[in-house]
């Protein structure tokens, strides 16, 4: 087995999870005017598997969040908590960990479950690069009749 050539704590991994959530928290309140942090921290080939299932690659998923800039700006109730992360395995350069993300929305929570891939990278932010990350509704957003 070959041993990393950078080794990362689960704290490390916590802190860059709830980073990269708090950039996308700011970027869909309209706070931040650049995504510099999110695309330094995603992999050229990250995948993103939403809760629908949808394989979404790098280049759409951040056309996306570029979209969607400002859209949950005042005075829409707009935040999103990491909870319970936890580093599932890891293996050489390579980490797996788990966590909750909940979104509080003009007054409905929702929840997924969500595991993500990282490649420790000593030129990636906080030396983790993102690889992949898959989502599982745990409480999903209320459905448009109730």
């Amino acid at each position: 087995m070959t041993e990393p050539t950078q080794v990362i704590t689960a704290a490390e991994v916590e802190a860059e999870v709830h980073t990269l959530h708090v950039v996308f928290q700011q970027w869909f309140r309209g706070e931040l005017d650049s995504l510099t942090r999110v695309e330094d921290a995603l992999a050229d080939d990250f995948l993103f598997i939403s809760t629908s299932g949808a394989v979404v690659p790098r280049a759409a998923l951040m056309a996306g969040i570029e979209a969607a800039a400002g859209s949950r700006s005042a005075p829409a109730e707009f935040s999103i908590e990491v909870a319970d992360v936890s580093v599932a395995w890891r293996h050489s350069d390579v980490v797996a960990a788990t966590y909750k993300e909940i979104q509080h929305v003009d007054g409905h929570t929702t929840s997924r479950q969500s595991s993500v891939t990282f490649a420790v990278d000593s030129s990636a932010p906080a030396g983790l690069r993102w690889l992949s990350v898959h989502e599982t509704w745990l409480e999903p957003p209320p459905s448009p009749e109730g």
